[in-house]
């Protein structure tokens, strides 16, 4: 399983002020056809948000905030979801909740607002999406805002703490005056409530402005399951009043979004959602791109096991028959098939999705295509011998497998939706791969093969590397990890790198022709220099002996080294490194011929 590494304050500074630099429009202003909400911070002496961040912000120079929402709300007729709504009448109040989590140092705000409409399928708000992007998210140097805009929500609020959420109400007839009702799940003012959230923050209206500082060039919304099913709505029949958002993410999965808007969206899919015919009966569009990953639960086993289900457990709202709180993997029982949760990470697709979508906002550059899940001639998904879905993206963990994968499962209540893993035993790997060696040149092969087609990032292609070779997947219980390790005396040898890349994900080549000459060095770096941008002739490997460098390469691509770590360098490749607060000192080895030049200015 790939563990996300977390980073202090500094470690990003230099990744988000390269963002900033390419981020040059106008800030936005918010669409006058969207009245802002009130904002005002809430403090409740002696209580906490619900789904208070589970990760230790201020690691990544972060902090969290919730604030009050409040204002009217319209009530609309969407008669057509694909056209335009239709407002019935205006003037319902409601009073929600947001919360906030943004940089602390404003110079590593990269521009752009996530705005996060809360999942509220297991009966309370989760964030979904933040979960599986929170690591890419803040090193990178976004603002991400939840946004609790339905009823069933706002009620659990309600009931789990009186105190601090006693006053909150969403609450309005759902009677349509020409009859029937206006909304499937009552949530009438749920579409004013985003938009005019969105709008306040972009406005920085309010006794509390909760983004003060921040220069915000893009406002994106994003959803996970039945959130970006209210999303799929709002984009078709409210975005065209508001027209407030420059971008929305589909997290499984966006429904069947209007040709006609020039708005973009990327719909990451899962296996599970794949099975559903609002989602798999349509696909591209101009400003729409569909991305479906094979081998994929509804939420990944990291996310659940990382984050949700510690969310879940510490705040308390499943319990057990005894009233014993419970995590949501603990309250999804008698599934045929455990443990549940695929661990094909779906994560490292949405981290593309948001960096890719960046761009099309920024430039138009348009994010690329994905294959997508074959089907017969009735519309079912099409499989293999060994009853893998064909088509679709091919992460790494389904192409090069450790386990049986599925997004699948059966038994009561949401067991559906769970999937599972089978772990191979060390025997079954050895049959598969016969060795460890075998399996790491695969992962680099199918890591090398998804990267380049643009449905992981770098960073991300670094860490499945990185995981692959310091696994110990093929010992059997007892054995010792390190093979090199010498059991009968002192000495101990541990590997600190073994690669076929550089930090930017290309496959080195072949060493250069010549008598070798070898090169050892010392370099210190003061703190906050940035270094010109050049190039290295040959393989150069830094090991990191004292603070910390973030490094960029002409294409954009950036990754971060603390002490400790080994940087292998790019070869004739222009990059450049910016150094945090304190300076940094490396060994470098240099692998060149007899008279080569460590390094070249760029061209």
């Amino acid at each position: 399983m790939i563990k996300r590494n977390s980073y202090f304050a500094a470690a990003i500074v230099g990744a988000a002020a390269l963002i900033i630099a390419s981020l040059t429009a106008a800030p936005l202003v918010a669409s006058d056809s969207v009245h802002p909400s009130e904002l005002r911070e809430v403090t409740v002496p002696g209580t906490h948000p619900l789904d208070a961040s589970v990760v230790d912000l201020t690691k990544y120079g972060y902090a969290e905030q919730e604030y009050y929402a409040s204002g009217t709300a319209n009530r609309y007729r969407i008669k057509n979801p694909s056209e335009t709504a239709t407002p019935v009448d205006g003037g319902h109040p409601y009073k929600t909740r947001i919360v906030v989590r943004k940089p602390i140092d404003p110079k590593r705000f990269n521009g752009i607002v996530v705005v996060e409409w809360y999942n509220v399928s297991a009966g309370q708000d989760i964030d979904f999406c933040w979960g599986g992007s929170y690591d890419y998210l803040m090193r990178e140097g976004y603002a991400w805002v939840g946004v609790s805009a339905q009823r069933v929500g706002i009620k659990q609020l309600n009931t789990w703490n009186p105190a601090r959420y006693g006053s909150l109400s969403a609450e309005a007839s759902n009677d349509d005056p020409q009859g029937g009702t206006l909304d499937d799940r009552g949530d009438v003012l749920s579409w004013d409530i985003f938009g005019q959230v969105g709008a306040a923050l972009l406005n920085h209206r309010g006794p509390s402005d909760p983004l003060a500082g921040l220069a915000i060039k893009h406002l994106v919304a994003v959803g996970e399951s039945q959130s970006a099913l209210r999303l799929t709505a709002y984009y078709n029949s409210i975005q065209p009043i508001h027209n407030l958002y420059q971008g929305f993410i589909y997290y499984d999965a966006a429904g069947s979004l209007r040709s006609d808007s020039k708005v973009p969206a990327i719909s990451v899919g899962t296996e599970f959602g794949a099975a559903f015919p609002v989602i798999a009966t349509v696909g591209d569009g101009s400003f729409l791109r569909r991305w479906p990953v094979a081998g994929t639960s509804h939420v990944s086993f990291e996310e659940m096991d990382g984050y949700v289900d510690v969310e879940t457990l510490r705040d308390g709202f499943p319990k057990s028959p005894d009233g014993k709180p419970l995590s949501l993997t603990q309250a999804t029982p008698g599934c045929k098939q455990t443990p549940l949760w695929s661990k094909v990470p779906t994560e490292l697709v949405l981290n593309s999705a948001y960096e890719h979508l960046r761009r099309w906002i920024n430039d138009g550059t348009v994010a690329p295509a994905a294959p997508q899940f074959e089907r017969n001639a009735d519309g079912s998904l099409k499989r293999d011998a060994d009853g893998e879905l064909l088509g679709g993206i091919r992460l790494p963990q389904l192409a090069v497998p450790t386990g049986k994968n599925s997004g699948f499962n059966s038994g009561p209540g949401t067991c559906m939706l769970a999937g599972f893993h089978h772990d191979y035993s060390p025997a079954e790997l050895k049959a598969r791969y016969n060795d460890h060696a075998r399996y790491v040149r695969e992962v680099d092969k199918a890591t090398q093969e998804v990267l380049n087609a643009g449905f992981i990032l770098p960073y991300d292609a670094e860490q499945i590397r990185q995981s692959a070779n310091t696994s110990d997947l093929f010992l059997e219980s007892g054995e010792d990890v390190n093979k090199d390790r010498q059991a009968k005396s002192d000495i101990e040898i541990q590997e600190l790198m073994r690669t076929v890349s550089s930090w930017n994900g290309a496959e080195y080549g072949a060493y250069p022709e010549g008598v070798a000459e070898p090169v050892v060095a010392k370099i210190t770096i003061p703190a906050h220099q940035e270094l010109t941008w050049h190039s290295h002739p040959m393989p150069s490997f830094a090991y990191v002996l004292s603070g910390e460098i973030t490094v960029e390469d002409e294409k954009g691509n950036k990754k971060h080294f603390t002490a400790g770590e080994v940087m292998p360098e790019t070869v004739h490749t222009a990059h450049r490194g910016i150094v945090g607060d304190q300076p940094a000192t490396f060994i470098v080895f240099y692998a060149g011929t007899k008279g080569m030049p460590l390094s070249q200015p760029a061209k």
